[in-house]
């Protein structure tokens, strides 16, 4: 596998998987009847919303992707806290 391929396929696929995880965790605000329609119609909030878990999971998840290249599985933890701190706060 090339370096080319390879980092494609590091991207490219949680990229992917990221979607339809994301469209998961905003259906499970349906039965709680969050008021999606505040500024928007109820469909255009809901879809706004998923983006917005969509591009949640996509910064957190790429960010873990790039500490895994760099850092490797056995110093994980050292980027993990850190981050973990940062996206509570």
């Amino acid at each position: 596998m090339t370096t080319k391929s390879y980092i494609m396929y590091r991207l490219a696929v949680p990229m992917t998987l990221y979607l339809p995880i994301s469209f998961m965790f905003a259906m499970i605000n349906l039965p709680f009847k969050v008021d999606f329609d505040a500024k928007y119609t109820y469909a255009g909030g809901f879809f706004l919303w998923a983006v917005t878990l969509y591009l949640g999971m996509a910064s957190v998840g790429l960010a873990t992707e790039f500490a895994i290249t760099f850092l490797g599985p056995k110093f994980m933890a050292f980027f993990l806290v850190p981050l973990i701190i940062v996206n509570v706060s």
